[in-house]
């Protein structure tokens, strides 16, 4: 379903922009843009975020992406 991580993951990815998901020179600065993108984007809207779903998609993230380095 849409709440499956391989469904989940592709849909998050690219609803970012792409001064986040372009190659950048590290982990570090790409966890760093993320940090602040979604910062600024909690001071413009509300919503209603699933805190475990999202902190497990992020571990995962984050493991893929080491894996991949």
């Amino acid at each position: 379903g849409a709440r499956a991580f391989r469904h989940a993951a592709p849909t998050i990815w690219n609803s970012l922009p792409a001064s986040i998901t372009s190659a950048s020179s590290s982990l570090s600065i790409f966890k760093r843009d993320l940090n602040a993108f979604y910062y600024e984007q909690s001071n413009h809207y509300t919503a209603n975020v699933d805190v475990q779903n999202l902190n497990t998609y992020f571990k995962r993230l984050n493991v893929a992406l080491l894996q991949n380095a």
